[in-house]
C-alpha cells in the first residue's frame, strides 16, 4: 500500500485513538505519520481479519515489508527511543526495514537471527508454492527462515545507489565504496542507525578484507539493459526535471 509515504495527509476517520499516546512536544509531521501508520495498521487488521472470516488463513502467506526507510525529515519516537529518518541514505536508517510473515498454522511465532534482501523474496515464494525457478536470478530461497528451520542463510548482501554508492555488509560488518568501514551493533537504540559506528580496523582487518573483495566483484558487474540511463540522485537530471516528458 502507498502507506505511509508522502504526501504526508491526516487520514480519515477520528484520531483520537491514534494519538493516544503521543508526547505533548511531537512535531506536526511526526503526528500525521503517526496517524497514518495507525491507519495503516488498522487496514492490515481489516486484511487479516478478512482472510480469518473467509476461513483461507492457513492457506495464505501474509508478508509486510517495505522499500525504504523513513523520510529524513521526521524523527520517529517511541517511548525514550529516538530515530531520524534515512531514505535515500546508505546508512541503517536508509536500507533497514521490517519484514513480517504470517501463516497460520505454518510459521511458529518469534523472531529469526537472518539477514535478507527484497531480492530473495521472489526465489522464496516460489519455493513455499512448489514452483521450479529455470533461469538465474540473484536471490536465494530462504523460506526455511519462515519456518524456523535449518537451511543455508544469505552471509552478505549488495547493494548499489543511483549508480555513484556502493556498500556490502553481513550481519555485523558494513563496508562502503569510500573505504568507511562500520561496526554495526546489534541492538534496537539510536547507535544502531548512527553514521559514526566506524570500526576500528587494525582490530577488524580479516572481516574488511572479506567484505572488501564481495564488493569488488559487486562493483565490476556492468549495466547490461542499456534502455535506461541511471542518473545519481542529486545531479538534476533533465529527464526528471519535464514530468511531461515522463509522462508520454
Amino acid at each position: 500500500m502507498n502507506l505511509i509515504h508522502g504526501p504526508m495527509v491526516t487520514p480519515p476517520g477520528d484520531q483520537t485513538e491514534a494519538e493516544a499516546n503521543y508526547p505533548d512536544n511531537l512535531g506536526k509531521k511526526e503526528r500525521i505519520n503517526g496517524q497514518m501508520v495507525h491507519h495503516m495498521d488498522k487496514l492490515v487488521g481489516r486484511l487479516l481479519a478478512k482472510l480469518d472470516s473467509l476461513d483461507i488463513a492457513d492457506n495464505t502467506l501474509v508478508i509486510f515489508t517495505g522499500d525504504n526507510g523513513t523520510s529524513k525529515s521526521l524523527k520517529n519516537r517511541l517511548g525514550d527511543f529516538r530515530l531520524r529518518g534515512g531514505k535515500r541514505t546508505m546508512n541503517e536508517a536508509g536500507t533497514r526495514v521490517p519484514f513480517i510473515a504470517r501463516w497460520s498454522g505454518k510459521i511458529p511465532a518469534g523472531k529469526r537471527d537472518a539477514i535478507l534482501s527484497l531480492m530473495d523474496v521472489l526465489p522464496t515464494l516460489a519455493s513455499v508454492a512448489g514452483i521450479p525457478v529455470e533461469h538465474e536470478i540473484d536471490g536465494m530461497d530462504l523460506s526455511h527462515n519462515l519456518f524456523d528451520e535449518l537451511g543455508k542463510d544469505r552471509e552478505f548482501f549488495e547493494i548499489a545507489f543511483e549508480g555513484g554508492c556502493y556498500f556490502v555488509r553481513d550481519k555485523r560488518f558494513r563496508l562502503h565504496e569510500d573505504g568507511r568501514f562500520y561496526d554495526i551493533p546489534g541492538t534496537g537504540d539510536e547507535s544502531r542507525y548512527s553514521m559514526d559506528e566506524i570500526s576500528d580496523l587494525e582490530e577488524n582487518t580479516e572481516h574488511q578484507h572479506r567484505l572488501k573483495k564481495r564488493l569488488i566483484q559487486f562493483m565490476a558487474i556492468k549495466q547490461t539493459d542499456t534502455n535506461y540511463r541511471v542518473i545519481p540522485f542529486g545531479t538534476g537530471g533533465d529527464e526528471f526535471k519535464n514530468r511531461q516528458d515522463l509522462k508520454k
